[in-house]
């Protein structure tokens, strides 16, 4: 089954050196698309390992990464040992993207279709940057704890299952250690190493840990749908929160980069259009609320408004102009659903608005539109944006906005 990286494996075995120095943008136009942003901001993305869903890419026809610089962004492909280099073809597993779908006329002929699934997609390489971190951070803390002894301390905590899996995979100490072992490892060891690094609620870190856990399970299913978005937002974000708490803030970046690109594919205007379209055809006596936006049960969602309105401006001349787009994107998807721009409040002092307000919920809108110095031209629009300092005035201005959504 294809792969979206087959078009750098055909790209390595085409090459005759034994080296190929190449920078991020090369490896894009060889792939014919942007590479993610945990492979710009978190170096593990590059490892010669087999568990990243996109490491076979060049391990599979010999090929390793090597000096990899994510400051200049490059890094140089080299060919494997002798040995290790397969002239054969490697053997095919089961990909993730893509489904076989035969003809109704021509059983003998087949036709290969690629499902994109964004949200899996996007879950997968956040559970990568949460793997390699995670890793590191219990290795360094285990080994201060424990020196040599780590390899049996490891194991009586996951259990002779850890011995087979080091013994099977040849690879180091730390490899070998899975997503599944982090809760058992820390729960085992939480008093004398890793409370005092974490210093934080332990039931509430043992449930998250769990349930990304389940979001591993359930993202390497092999399923051709794709997973929800708000389930991959959910646990993506429960992703970064653990990130925080050991202070990977490189890593936490990565998987914010990660959750943005997902909001970017998934809450865009054309997807909220077909949500719209659909739900008046089955349920037209209802008012729509699309789930991306607006949920029933659990009320107004920023960030995915955030992520639908970045489809179309991803930047705005000024406050006003945020305001507007705000309230554009929200009557485009919901056209009977009433919204109100520079809402006054009957309030003593005449002067006190809203910046958007929605009254069939009872939503109030505040905006900050604090700006660094920027001119560019984006869209045919030339936008020349001003900088905006630290000053006293500009957080009295933060402190009447909470005034006014307490009013």
């Amino acid at each position: 089954m294809p792969s979206k990286y087959d078009p750098l494996s055909r790209h390595l075995e085409s090459l005759d050196a034994t080296a190929w120095q190449a920078t991020f943008r090369d490896i894009e136009r060889v792939l014919g698309f942007q590479l993610s942003a945990s492979a710009r901001n978190h170096r593990p993305w590059w490892a010669n390992d087999r568990s990243h869903s996109h490491a076979p890419a060049w391990m599979d026809v010999g090929w390793e990464t090597s000096e990899v610089d994510m400051s200049a962004e490059t890094l140089v492909f080299r060919r494997a040992s002798t040995s290790e280099h397969r002239n054969s073809a490697p053997t095919v597993q089961p990909s993730r993207e893509s489904v076989s779908l035969s003809s109704t006329g021509e059983k003998e002929s087949s036709t290969m279709t690629t499902i994109e699934r964004p949200n899996k997609n996007a879950l997968n390489e956040a559970l990568d940057v949460y793997r390699d971190a995670m890793r590191a951070f219990i290795i360094r803390y285990l080994e201060r704890q424990f020196g040599d002894r780590i390899k049996d301390r490891i194991g009586d905590a996951v259990g002779d299952e850890f011995f087979e899996r080091l013994s099977k995979n040849g690879r180091s100490i730390e490899g070998t250690i899975d997503i599944k072992d982090f809760r058992k490892l820390i729960d085992r060891y939480w008093k004398i190493t890793f409370a005092p690094a974490l210093n934080g609620d332990k039931d509430k870190l043992d449930s998250l840990l769990e349930s990304i856990v389940d979001a591993r399970n359930e993202a390497a299913h092999p399923d051709t749908r794709d997973m929800k978005p708000k389930y991959v937002e959910r646990r993506t974000a429960y992703i970064a929160d653990i990130l925080g708490q050991i202070n990977e803030s490189e890593a936490v970046r990565a998987v914010e980069g990660i959750r943005g690109q997902l909001f970017a594919h998934s809450y865009g205007i054309g997807r909220i259009a077909e949500e719209r379209r659909e739900y008046e055809v089955t349920q037209p006596s209802r008012r729509f609320r699309p789930s991306t936006i607006l949920d029933e049960h659990t009320g107004f969602d920023i960030g995915h408004l955030m992520g639908a309105l970045s489809q179309n401006r991803p930047i705005f001349h000024s406050e006003e102009d945020f305001a507007h787009s705000i309230g554009s994107l929200i009557q485009e998807t919901m056209p009977d659903y009433p919204v109100r721009l520079m809402h006054q409040l009957p309030h003593e002092d005449r002067s006190m608005y809203l910046d958007v307000w929605l009254p069939a919920d009872g939503i109030a809108i505040q905006l900050r539109h604090a700006t660094q110095k920027l001119e560019l031209d984006w869209d045919d629009v030339s936008f020349e944006l001003k900088a905006h300092g630290a000053q006293d005035l500009t957080r009295y201005d933060l402190l009447r906005d909470i005034q006014r959504l307490e009013h």
